[in-house]
């Protein structure tokens, strides 16, 4: 079975775009995938632990990788072991660890190839994981890869030099088993899940994964309270173990004091003794007191006397016994000359300290420095570290002096006499210390009763604080302590702990002040931890693959029955969809017919069988004149109001309410023709109405309303149209039609000939001009404006022009002309102004008294200069003026305020006008006040057309 072509598998897009990447690709994404879910494990999950660990959790990503694209994965992820192993090291990695780096990589790459092979051949699918036994069956699988890996890893580490730093076998098994089990029992699992397909809205998917987020936090809350536990309880072994060492010291020291305090006591009373009585005293006192190296008499010899002390020593210890001082080099050499001396004349044992016989340790600085300290106090001292005169080797001893008294009694107000010589014990400081600290040494909780530690996490100092700083140290515990790991891994861990701080004890002895310090190594958290944070690790992992394993059966078991709940409930939805589809149609179909009928010019009322109102557009009840109210809803009602506002033209038996009534009753369909308002200063309109009756109790009746005001109004128009062209052609045909008869039927002079071919030149111009108006404006309503004719025009010069060109009335002066400079050009048809200026100049001429001026006024828009906007033109006159009631009729077609004719036009001239303002964008308006006049204004903006 290929590894892309797992029978029953629906992987979703991820996967299969994971699976067609090509090999490098593939290798890039699955080992960024390792790394990083190893990072994140490692931060939250790992422990402080001493065992080389193969591998981490981001086993089951490995595995699932590999599942699904195949073994050309491999190398990216051994590289990305390889890379992870190197990473948790500290500096720079040395050959060891990169054979254990290596080692890890191909162990990963082993047990990734088993767990793959193994999965693919028990057939675990998504669909399966609700069944127990496969859960089981993936737990096996891991086990069995892990197993293998583990075998492989410590196979060849036992043959390696690092197996040397394995103590404890079981235990590194144990730590190779449990990570990458973890990963492939509970990372695999939950990747072979989401990847079944695309429903990451599955609440199956999301109820698994966060009961595993729920148990790993929980292993990690009682985990991480395990290590806290651990962490007090080792931290307080660590101060009671230094603590236990200060008093081991101080009771050694105490028990030297003791030996001094003895041998003082004998020498007080017996200060001549023999050699063999000095050492039968001696030994029997060192039996007592083991942790003193040796014991001496040192008496204070004057100057005078050295002769006679010579004497003795020859006579006790040979012919080579002298009075000697050692040197810088260590050599002895004869003592010098001086006052007095403090000699070594007895030691015991003597034969490992025969050299100090006869030593003048006064000639010594920091010997002399304890003697002239214990002669001033008469109390012991000890001396600060010296290098012992009977040592071969580099060790730091100490001397106890304690002066001994002369022979006789002493009361408390004689001065202090000159002791006769010191009682000393010789004290080797490191094999005091030593013996101490490898006997109460800090152990970790793995040692068995008597075992001696693996390995020292915890280097100890013993220093006299009295002295400087580089001759302190009297002891130091072999190397010194390593210092704690600084990668980002190591110290971001919520698991980590920080390297405890050094611990101090302080020891008295005599005048002097030591000081035992106990320094933690940067790695002592790495053996110091107890079973129980891995026994709670351990415990919470296995719960937590027992909670996956139980709510993938149980949520699988109840998944078929939800699939079949959900594919009847994705029916019921199909159909409610249909229905609902079907049901917007309806609706958007009856949108557009509400459109369409709030489109149309005439009016539309539907009722059903009961009168109610169940469909109409807004023109109805505008055409009627019936105000908004629940009387809108019923016939009758509606009828009724047109029967009490509405009559026919001709009259009927019945009234309009009553037919209306009939017709609904009977079924029938009517046609009401010319019903015109009750009122003639109505506000409802002249109708055309008609009834429609069917049997469909939906829409039982149906109401179509035409309004035919416009049609009597254009009736109406053309007829006083008539009248006035009738008016304004024959007045001008009457001059020429008389004038011309004249020259027809009578001689007349060359004078009257003239004037009479003058007047009918000019009648037959001005009913040439009056023909070519109608002409232009009829050409401006059918065609517009004619874009192409359209220029930039200086309309200063333009309306000049056409006030030049404009026929004056006898007796009036031209218009004046006034315009502001600079004046915008505008983009206009030069020829449709001058027409439109035109007729608001024939309009102003026409309705102004003689004597009065007509003034044409050219300026701009706005004030400001940059920006004018556009051109203003402004007509006004001192004339008759118009009312309210006759500017809300000035713009219709052949409309005239004065019908007696005493103005001669057609009303065409503000209609012409303002359409010509309308085909330029420009705006028209009127203001006029009766017997003060009128100004007609044009804003021409500077846009295109």
């Amino acid at each position: 079975m290929s590894t892309t072509n797992i029978a029953g598998l629906t992987v979703g897009k991820p996967a299969a775009w994971l699976m067609a990447l090509p090999p490098l690709a593939a290798n890039a994404v699955c080992a960024v995938a390792y790394v990083l879910v190893a990072t994140l494990v490692h931060l939250l999950f790992a422990l402080p632990n001493p065992l080389l660990v193969a591998g981490t959790a981001a086993s089951g990503v490995a595995v699932a990788g590999a599942l699904m694209c195949g073994r050309k994965v491999l190398p990216g992820l051994w590289l990305a072991r390889l890379l992870w192993d190197l990473w948790l090291l500290e500096g720079t990695p040395g050959s060891s660890a990169w054979a254990l780096a290596t080692l890890g990589a191909c162990t990963l790459v082993l047990q990734t190839e088993v767990a793959r092979v193994a999965v693919l051949a028990l057939q675990i699918l998504p669909s399966k994981l609700r069944r127990l036994r496969k859960s089981l069956q993936i737990c096996g699988a891991g086990l069995l890869a892990t197993s293998a890996g583990t075998a492989l890893y410590l196979l060849v580490l036992s043959q390696m030099q690092e197996a040397a730093t394995v103590h404890h076998w079981g235990q590194q098994a144990a730590g190779l088993l449990l990570p990458e089990w973890a990963g492939i029992a509970l990372l695999l699992p939950l990747t072979i899940l989401w990847l079944q397909d695309d429903a990451w809205r599955e609440p199956r998917k999301w109820r698994v994964s966060t009961l595993v987020a729920l148990g790993a936090a929980l292993t990690l809350g009682v985990t991480a309270r395990a290590v806290w536990m651990d962490e007090q309880q080792t931290l307080a072994r660590l101060r009671d173990s230094n603590t236990a060492l200060a008093q081991r010291l101080d009771a050694d020291f105490r028990s030297a004091h003791q030996a001094v305090q003895i041998l003082q006591s004998h020498l007080r009373n017996a200060p001549r003794e023999t050699a063999a009585q000095f050492s039968d005293v001696a030994t029997a006192i060192q039996a007592s007191h083991p942790h003193v190296q040796a014991l001496s008499w040192n008496p204070l010899i004057p100057h005078e006397q050295r002769h006679q002390f010579e004497q003795r020593l020859r006579t006790e210890y040979g012919p080579q016994a002298a009075l000697v001082d050692r040197a810088t080099d260590g050599t002895l050499m004869p003592s010098r000359r001086a006052d007095f001396y403090v000699a070594v004349e007895h030691i015991a044992p003597l034969e490992k300290n025969r050299a100090a016989l006869g030593l003048n340790i006064h000639a010594n600085p920091a010997r002399r420095a304890a003697i002239d300290q214990a002669l001033r106090s008469g109390e012991p001292a000890i001396t600060p570290r010296i290098q012992l005169v009977q040592e071969t080797g580099k060790s730091w001893g100490a001397l106890y002096l304690s002066p001994v008294a002369p022979a006789g009694p002493q009361t408390n107000t004689d001065p202090k006499p000159t002791p006769v010589g010191f009682a000393v014990a010789v004290l080797r400081m490191e094999d005091i210390v030593d013996s101490a600290v490898e006997s109460l040494r800090f152990a970790n909780f793995r040692l068995a009763s008597g075992e001696a530690p693996r390995r020292r996490v915890v280097h100890y100092q013993f220093v006299d604080q009295n002295e400087p700083a580089e001759t302190q140290a009297l002891f130091e515990d072999g190397q010194a302590a390593k210092p704690p790991m600084r990668g980002l891994l190591h110290n971001a861990s919520l698991l980590s702990l920080p390297v405890p701080a050094p611990v101090s004890q302080t020891i008295r002895f005599a005048d002097r002040s030591y000081a035992l310090q106990a320094t933690p190594s940067g790695d002592f958290w790495q053996g110091e931890l107890s079973r129980a944070p891995f026994f709670a690790l351990g415990t919470g992992i296995l719960l937590t693959w027992l909670t996956l394993a139980a709510s993938l059966m149980l949520t699988g078991s109840t998944q078929l029955l939800t699939i079949a709940v959900e594919r009847r409930t994705r029916q019921l939805q199909e159909a409610d969809a249909a229905l609902q589809t079907t049901n917007l149609r309806l609706q958007h179909q009856s949108l557009q017919l509400r459109s369409v009928l709030e489109a149309m010019d005439q009016g539309y009322m539907g009722f059903d069988a009961d009168g109610v109102l169940v469909l109409s557009n807004d023109k109805s009840f505008d055409l009627i004149a019936m105000p908004p109210g629940e009387e809108r809803e019923s016939y009758l009602t509606v009828a009724r109001h047109i029967g009490r506002n509405f009559q026919l033209a001709q009259a009927q038996a019945l009234s309009v309410a009553q037919s209306m009534l009939s017709v609904r009753n009977n079924k029938e369909h009517h046609v009401y023709r010319d019903l015109v308002p009750v009122k003639p200063d109505a506000v409802a309109s002249y109708l055309d109405m008609r009834v429609h009756t069917f049997e469909d109790p939906a829409l039982r009746t149906i109401v179509l309303l035409h309004d035919t005001t416009p049609e009597m109004q254009l009736e109406r128009s053309k007829s006083q149209f008539m009248s006035f062209a009738a008016h304004e052609i024959r007045t001008p045909l009457t001059v020429i039609h008389g004038y011309a008869n004249l020259l027809a039927t009578r001689t007349l002079n060359a004078d009257s000939v003239k004037e009479m071919g003058q007047q009918i030149l000019r009648k037959s111009q001005g009913l040439n001009q009056l023909l070519q108006r109608m002409l232009d404006l009829s050409e401006l309503d059918m065609n517009g404006l004619d874009i192409k004719r359209t220029r930039i025009t200086d309309l200063g010069a333009l309306c000049a022009m056409a006030a030049r060109g404009i026929q004056i009335p006898e007796g009036r002066e031209p218009p004046v002309v006034q315009h502001m400079d600079p004046i915008p050009w505008c983009r206009v048809d030069p020829v449709a102004i001058t027409m439109a200026v035109t007729e608001l100049l024939h309009n102003a001429y026409a309705f102004s008294p003689t004597g009065t001026p007509v003034t044409i006024h050219v300026g701009t828009l706005n004030e400001d200069v940059d920006n004018p906007g556009g051109v203003r033109i402004r007509i006004s006159d001192q004339g008759q003026g118009m009312t309210h009631e006759v500017q809300q009729h000035i713009f219709e077609r052949f409309y005239r305020a004065d019908s007696s004719g005493k103005h001669p036009g057609f009303g065409l001239g503000l209609s012409t006008a303002k359409l010509i303002a309308d085909l330029h964008k420009a705006q028209l308006h009127i203001e006029s006040t009766p017997q003060q006049g009128t100004v007609v204004t044009i804003d021409i903006p500077q846009g295109d057309v």
